[in-house]
Parts: C-alpha cells; structure tokens; sequence
C-alpha cells in the first residue's frame, strides 16, 4: 500500500487519533492505484476494518474499479466513518500485491464528492471532477507517448497506413523480403492478398497493413506471424493512417480513453462514454502532428446510422493511438 502521510498519536499522550498534513490532489491521485467517483450502498465489519459496498459513477480516472475496498473501523486508526448512499472520491491503496483488496483513509484523499470536506487544499469543490479529469488525461497521455508507434522503426509492430498491392489484382506476384534491402533474402513470393495481414480500404477492397517505412520499403505482416519487406517498385497506392478516417463515416475504437481535448493536448479534456458497442460515431475533421504525436479533430457524435436527427456530444481532439498503441480511430469500409 502507498504511504499515506498518516500519523498515529500514542494513547499515553492522550486521546489516540489520526493526523496527516493535507495534500495536493496531485499528490493524493499519484500515490493512489486507483481512483474514482462511487456511491457508498453498503458496509461490513470485518474484524479492525470496515468493507465498504460501492456502486461506481463512470469511468475511474486511475486504474480499474476496485473488487474489494476496505477502510479502518475506527477513526482513531484513520478509518472513514461512511455515510450510506453518500457519493465520495475514492483514493484507493491496494495494501497487498498479492490480493485485490483495496484500503481508502482519511489521509488517502478520499472525501465526499459534495458537502463540506469535498475540495482540496488546491481545488475548490465545483473543479473536482475537472481537474480529476485533467489528472486522468495527463497520466493517459504520458502512457500514449511511451507506445505511440514510429514509421520509420524497422521493428514497429503498429498499423501506420494501408497499401494496395497493386500487381496482384492483375494477376501478379511480389517478393516480400527478410529486410528493406534489394540483396536480403526473399521469405515468401505472394500471389493473393490474403497471404498478408489485411484491412478494407473501401467496400470489399482489402489492403494489406503497414507497420513501418523505410527507404520506400513498406514493413507488411505475413499471415504465419512473421513480418517482411515489400520493395518500392512492387508497391501500390499506400494511404498513411493520418488519411484514412478522415471525411469517412468513422468511429471510435475500444481503444480511446474517452478523453477530447479543446486542443492539441492541452487544457483540460472532457471525458465521454463510448457507445455500447465500443465504437463510437465522429467526424474527423483533419490530422495533425506534435511532438511526433498523431492527433484527430473530430466531431463525436450520438449517432449516424439511427435516422435520428444528427447531435454532437462534443468537439476537440483525440490522440490518433492509445495507451496499447493500437489505433482510437477507425472507419466502416461498408458503410452503416
């Protein structure tokens, strides 16, 4: 468990009791393994602590919800006196590796969401959930930059764009070889597309997948698993992934974090439900590029394929990649 900053009076110096200096919420959302809003629906006693019920409010905005969260019976020893049905910020601590349970004190952060007590000593009661959320999209976004893919890395394992294998439709063959140079050897002669990893470019137009350029070489993905390299003069039309969603009837992957940004990384972002079936329907607007970063603007959207009339549920950017580095945007090749 994170240490907590809690201070323990001894009983001969008087009445035991639970002290700590109060802290940023930074500080409080950096020490924690998970946090998240939640309603209190019921506690157990068990033994020295009190298991606590919850029903979670949305998304956590660090780590997963909690199997089980536990807090000191007893004030004295920092525990929180819950209050059922109350909502509260939860800080939670998992006080063993080994196990999912999962400690909240009265020095973890953790408070009411409402009332008095709920602010921090640097975020007024009315911010919280906005800069929880800008906690949240911060740690999201460090994630993003330590897996977002590199076209011109040789071992990049990443979609980066699409290419059409152009000598195949008419009846050809291309040499994919074991590195992006003309003398390496050759691991396979491809006749059809479905010999290498594929997604559609448009209705029933399938592409193969690249995972890096160099030299004009394109990195492509046998379907036995192993990678190999297409020669310039073989290769077709190749569409960068900056491109593909762009103007298309385009959605959201399981993949996005839920977070839209005002702008390029900046300010403080929303945080959206996906849809039900993970995919949620935008616009993309365009494609830019910081820091090495892909980001799209888009338009999120209630639905497209509904027939209702068209809402959007916000505006902003998203990063082009997630924190696995698969990709947040995709785009349905067959329409709805």
């Amino acid at each position: 468990m994170a240490a907590t900053g809690a201070v323990l009076l001894s009983a001969a110096a008087g009445a035991e009791a639970c002290r700590c200096a109060p802290q940023s919420m930074s500080a409080y959302f950096e020490r924690a393994d998970a946090v998240l809003t939640a309603r209190l629906r019921a506690t157990h006693a068990e033994g020295d602590d009190v298991a606590w019920d919850i029903v979670p409010i949305g998304r956590p905005y660090k780590g997963t919800v909690p199997p089980r969260i536990v807090t000191a019976a007893s004030t004295a020893t920092c525990g929180i006196p819950g209050e059922i049905g109350a909502v509260y910020t939860l800080f939670a601590s998992r006080r063993d590796q080994r196990d999912d349970t999962y400690r909240v004190d009265s020095c973890s952060g953790t408070r009411p969401l409402l009332g008095d007590g709920a602010g921090f000593v640097d975020v007024p009661p009315r911010f919280v959930a906005q800069q929880l959320n800008g906690l949240a999209g911060a740690a999201h976004l460090r994630a993003v930059a330590a897996r977002h893919p590199d076209s011109g890395d040789p071992d990049n394992a990443v979609l980066v764009g699409l290419l059409d294998l152009e000598p195949l439709a008419h009846g050809g063959a291309v040499a994919l070889h074991a590195a992006p140079e003309a003398d390496s050897p050759v691991l396979a002669r491809v006749t059809v597309i479905e010999a290498v990893e594929t997604a559609e470019l448009g209705y029933e137009f399938a592409a193969a997948v690249v995972y890096a350029r160099i030299d004009g070489w394109y990195r492509l993905k046998l379907r036995d698993g192993r990678h190999a390299w297409l020669a310039p003069g073989q290769a077709g039309t190749f569409v960068p992934y900056a491109e593909l969603p762009v103007r298309r009837l385009a959605h959201l992957t399981p993949e996005w974090a839920g977070f839209v940004w005002p702008e390029i990384g900046a300010g403080l972002p929303l945080r959206l439900l996906p849809a039900a079936d993970g995919e949620t329907p935008v616009t993309v607007h365009e494609a830019r590029r910081l820091g090495g970063s892909l980001w799209f603007r888009v338009e999120v959207l209630e639905s497209v394929c509904s027939g209702s009339p068209r809402r959007v549920r916000a505006t902003g950017w998203v990063p082009a990649y997630g924190a696995t580095g698969a990709p947040t945007v995709w785009y349905w090749s067959r329409g709805c």
